[in-house]
């Protein structure tokens, strides 16, 4: 059974690093996201919205806009995308997808975590100068590129995680660098 959005109970609830400011309105903002779900016909607790309540998420969202509506719309979207994209079975079915296309695209995409910071944060290394996105898609199919940039998603969450179990706070963020030399717009 989900743990209640208001008292979370999870073993990795732990406290993120944030100021004051943004810990005194996560509460705000889990109540606004929680009531906006269910006058939209959500559930909450269901498995795809129930990690959008987390305290690091609820900082990452305040983070991302200006004001809590803006943020409570966010997370309203988001909640909503994950619902109607299935993301789980999106990432099992890319977990489990061995075609030569996956295998191919896999092979040619030069984006992934490569190492980790001083925190022991995973560090993303995204090489976009490098990807010929319409090649790819024609290649190998947008859904395709979603889920491998989906999954990848994921293995950065997992390593932060693991990062903040080892430091006994949730660190919240990450280090991505991008690369755009050579970048194209075609």
């Amino acid at each position: 059974k989900p743990a209640d959005i208001s008292d979370p109970s999870d073993e990795d609830d732990l406290p993120p690093v944030a100021t004051e400011a943004e810990l005194s309105q996560c509460e705000t903002l889990r109540a606004a996201a929680h009531a906006a779900l269910t006058s939209n016909g959500m559930e909450p607790l269901e498995d795809t919205a129930l990690p959008l309540f987390t305290r690091e998420a609820l900082v990452r969202y305040l983070r991302a806009r200006k004001s809590i509506s803006a943020s409570t719309a966010m997370m309203v979207a988001s909640a909503k995308w994950r619902k109607e994209y299935d993301l789980s079975q999106k990432l099992k079915e890319w977990q489990e997808d061995a075609s030569p296309e996956a295998q191919a695209l896999r092979a040619s995409w030069p984006c992934g975590v490569f190492s980790v910071d001083h925190r022991g944060c995973p560090v993303y290394y995204a090489r976009y100068g490098n990807i010929d996105l319409a090649a790819l898609e024609k290649a190998y199919g947008f859904d395709r590129i979603l889920k491998l940039a989906l999954t990848e998603q994921r293995q950065i969450e997992e390593g932060l995680l693991k990062a903040s179990r080892a430091a006994g706070k949730h660190l919240v963020q990450v280090v991505c660098v991008a690369d755009f030399d050579g970048m194209q717009w075609t």
